[in-house]
């Protein structure tokens, strides 16, 4: 008993040292209260431990588990609000008051829904977002939206040396310069020129081409009458078309007007050659140069091989009509194609419904239409130099004469103004036709030849059965 009451004793001076602050107790004492020194008073002492690693009694303190904040924001039929706010001298909620017309606008289905308009679908909803996500552009678009397939075109020329020909030291290359906005990238190509000898297309592919101090090309650097220098080659521009003028126009710059390339030696001597062949010669001159070349031993020039090869497939198509005067005759329309490979007609007839006709619609078959048409009487007789038709004889107003028939021609189609606006200079319009008003003739009746009563004598003009008037009725 005695060595349990020292080993209290001593436990008793340890927890005295902690709480004087003694090193050994490693530590603060939180608190000791009611401590006593006598051997019975220490079982019924409250001791507090620092909250310190080692020294845990197992009894922590109960922390909360849910951290949410409760709400606060209540709705009432009067509309939301506040459960902590009072009214100023209570800490209860005051609900607000009760709105009868709050509560009837709220019943109105009005209030949601506009019930003037045809409500939307649902597809045509979904239509309506994926038009507004096609069609949507930025404020400040980018460049290569703003600028997208937008190219600046310039017309340039380049010298290249020509060695060893006495003719010529020199000839001028004309190039096409496309510069493109949405990137910066640029182009050149060379137009290919038939039986040049010479590789031309695509001179420099499409890229950033640079300057000779590495830095690439800009809208800046490029302008009518100015000469850039490409990989070597010094490129003078002396044109371009209406929107890189208009371009250059936005940005406040105008740029110089068409200045005129120079013409070299095989140029100028190709154009002098063009020119003489295109002079009229003499009759005997031409018959002379074939008949040397047929005694040479060479051929005939096919002349209808050429027009087919340059024409095959081209073809004029008139609208036209022919007015019948002859008894029982109506106005009947006609399609005509000219064949500009072979200069033959082709005359179809537009039959209407119904119209009682032979279902034939082929008026004219495929072949020449003479101006001045003649026969014989008998073979073997003279005949004139026959006059087919061509094309400067067909035209929008005027007439044909197709073996006694004169058709008019009132319209064509695009493909034919085309032709006559490139070849004539001569526009072809429509006229507008009215059809004839038809008039219905009917046979009067004869006089009355005397005999019997003008009814009975009406009755057998009517009728091959003669049956006397009907009487009592």
């Amino acid at each position: 008993r005695s060595g349990s009451q020292t080993a209290r004793g001593t436990h008793a001076n340890s927890l005295l040292a902690l709480a004087s602050g003694c090193p050994s107790g490693g530590g603060t004492l939180i608190g000791l209260k009611n401590f006593a020194s006598g051997p019975g008073s220490a079982r019924k002492a409250k001791v507090e431990v620092p909250l310190l690693p080692g020294y845990s009694t197992g009894q922590w303190p109960v922390m909360p588990q849910d951290f949410a904040k409760t709400q606060t924001l209540n709705y009432a039929p009067g509309g939301p609000h506040d459960a902590l706010k009072g009214d100023g001298y209570t800490k209860a909620a005051v609900l607000p008051a009760l709105d009868l017309q709050a509560l009837e606008k709220l019943c109105d289905p009005s209030r949601r829904y506009d019930m003037s308009t045809r409500s939307i679908t649902h597809d045509e909803r979904e239509s309506m977002k994926d038009s507004a996500r096609n069609t949507y552009r930025p404020t400040i678009p980018p460049l290569w939206l703003k600028h997208d397939r937008q190219v600046l075109r310039f017309a340039a020329y380049f010298k290249e040396p020509v060695h060893e020909n006495p003719k010529e030291n020199f000839r001028i290359r004309h190039c096409s310069i496309y510069f493109h906005l949405e990137d910066g990238s640029m182009m050149i190509t060379e137009p290919k020129v038939e039986n040049s000898g010479i590789p031309q297309g695509t001179f420099v592919k499409r890229h950033k081409i640079p300057k000779p101090d590495n830095t690439p090309f800009t809208v800046e650097d490029l302008s009518s009458s100015e000469t850039i220098h490409v990989y070597g080659r010094a490129f003078r521009i002396y044109d371009c078309d209406d929107f890189t003028r208009g371009f250059y126009r936005n940005r406040g710059v105008e740029l110089p007007k068409r200045e005129e390339p120079p013409v070299d030696t095989f140029r100028a001597t190709r154009l002098h050659e063009l020119e003489s062949l295109g002079k009229p010669k003499n009759l005997e001159i031409i018959e002379s140069k074939e008949y040397s070349k047929l005694s040479a031993g060479g051929n005939r020039k096919n002349e209808k091989l050429q027009q087919y090869l340059e024409n095959d497939r081209k073809v004029l198509c008139f609208k036209a009509f022919w007015d019948d005067t002859t008894k029982y005759g109506s106005r009947m329309y006609y399609t005509m194609h000219y064949y500009l490979a072979d200069d033959t007609v082709e005359i179809l007839e537009n039959l209407a419904r119904n119209s009682g006709r032979d279902p034939y619609p082929v008026f004219w078959k495929r072949s020449e239409i003479d101006r001045n048409p003649h026969m014989n009487p008998t073979p073997g007789m003279i005949e004139p130099e026959k006059k087919p038709y061509r094309p400067e004889d067909l035209c929008v107003g005027g007439s044909i004469s197709v073996y006694g028939r004169e058709l008019f021609l009132y319209d064509c189609d695009e493909f034919t103004r085309d032709f006559y606006r490139a070849y004539m200079d001569l526009e072809q319009d429509k006229i507008e036709i009215k059809d004839p008003q038809i008039v219905h003739v009917k046979l009067s009746d004869p006089p009355h030849s005397g005999f019997g009563t003008e009814e009975e004598s009406l009755v057998s003009c009517r009728g091959l059965r003669r049956a006397g008037p009907k009487k009592g009725y």
